[in-house]
């Protein structure tokens, strides 16, 4: 069960703002339960989190 302890270092990296260093801690726990949701859901979070880094502005959908 060493991937709970893996995500939660992913979920303290992520909010530290070390994005690359929690996607390394996040592929770890999945390479130990690849079935984990909460761990995909996790990845998911940290890429949206570097997408918004890389571009600051604000991107909205147009409805026409």
């Amino acid at each position: 069960m060493k991937d709970i302890p893996l995500l939660s270092l992913a979920n303290i990296l992520h909010r530290g703002g070390m994005y690359n260093d929690a996607l390394i801690v996040t592929n770890m726990a999945l390479e130990i339960s690849p079935k984990f949701v909460v761990i995909h859901f996790t990845m998911a979070n940290i890429y949206v989190s570097k997408v918004r880094l890389a571009f600051p502005t604000n991107l909205q959908l147009q409805i026409t």
